[in-house]
């Protein structure tokens, strides 16, 4: 399936002469058509070709696309005209645009962010785009100058190419609940699932690292962030979760949690450990088997038996995604796989024969 992925984004952007395609999610990408449009003329133009090849080429699939200046506004559009829209908003239609535009609808603002803007009186991008800097930060740090910058429609990211991408620092990842959670064996829960998704991307990239990183966010958007260094390296996903947990087992928890991060650090690849001990053999064998299986049908189709009530991502994939390459991050088809799952506490739930 990545295969074919590959073999289509780079037909597409041979086909349209974009030397720029960054894969956003799983069903998503960012295009730099600058260097197209002396071929097609304008950008309306190249948006109905590729609708039209992909419906021809790709079993008369349907796609969103919005054109904008900048990667915010080119996804707000894409997401306004589901599910085969084409939407293009120019520059000098950003203010109008933006002024009654709820904040919800701005990709990076979710449930609890939102939440929290309400309760400051801001409900529309004109308002946040209006709002004083100091209170903003007052609220979110850092993150309030960005906020205020996106509901004025700025986003100054570029698109950057996979292959472009530098070699990992460190590998990570992180989620936003629901609802703000004080169950410790919720939050253990949702520590292991996070481990597990990094160690899979460790291992689907060829990385060790040796230093794993707790971040817990609380509902006033304080950020606890502590780690701890092992005596080996490894991408195995029981062995990050382990760290994870005594990290978590050494804090008191001062306030219900939003966020839950695990991220592993100090990195080297292309080190191959051949483990010693029988043990370790069939450690190293089951994850193989689980990896195997989950790449071709879908993360956590294959897991252990205390993520079957795992947190369930909604809305937008995030968009350290990508067809392979250590920021990869696979997401599966839950409803299609939960019959291959079953209950086998902390043990693995599905087997091969």
């Amino acid at each position: 399936m990545r295969r074919n992925y590959h073999e289509r984004k780079d037909y597409y952007a041979h086909r349209y002469e974009c030397l720029l395609f960054e894969v956003y999610s799983i069903d998503e990408a960012f295009l730099d058509i600058t260097g197209s449009l002396p071929l097609f003329g304008n950008v309306e133009t190249i948006a109905k070709k590729i609708k039209m090849d992909i419906r021809e080429n790709l079993g008369r699939l349907t796609c969103s696309i919005g054109i904008a200046p900048n990667k915010l506004l080119a996804k707000l559009g894409s997401d306004m005209k589901k599910p085969d829209g084409l939407v293009i908003i120019r520059q000098e239609d950003v203010h109008t645009l933006m002024e009654h535009l709820p904040v919800k609808e701005l990709c990076g603002i979710g449930q609890q962010v939102e939440s929290h803007l309400a309760a400051l009186g801001i409900k529309t991008c004109g308002e946040l785009g209006r709002a004083s800097i100091q209170v903003l930060k007052n609220q979110f740090g850092v993150m309030g100058e960005r906020l205020k910058r996106m509901a004025q429609g700025i986003d100054e990211s570029p698109v950057i190419p996979t292959e472009q991408e530098p070699d990992a620092k460190s590998v990570g990842h992180s989620m936003t609940l629901d609802r703000n959670e004080s169950d410790r064996e919720v939050l253990e829960r949702h520590i292991l699932q996070l481990s597990e998704m990094v160690g899979g991307r460790l291992r689907r990239a060829g990385y060790l690292g040796r230093t794993v990183t707790l971040t817990l966010r609380y509902a006033d958007f304080s950020t606890f962030t502590r780690r701890r260094t092992a005596r080996l390296y490894t991408n195995n996903s029981l062995d990050i979760h382990m760290i994870a947990q005594e990290i978590f087992h050494a804090i008191r928890l001062q306030q219900p949690v939003r966020l839950v991060g695990v991220s592993a650090h100090n990195l080297i690849r292309n080190i191959a450990q051949i483990p010693l001990f029988r043990t370790d053999k069939m450690k190293q064998a089951a994850t193989r088997a689980m990896d195997e299986i989950n790449d071709r049908y879908g993360d956590f189709c294959i897991t252990w038996g205390t993520l079957i009530e795992r947190y369930h991502h909604k809305g937008v994939i995030s968009p350290s995604w990508r067809p392979n390459g250590v920021t990869c991050v696979h997401f599966s088809q839950q409803k299609s796989n939960q019959q291959k799952i079953l209950r086998d506490d902390n043990n693995l739930s599905s087997s091969t024969k």
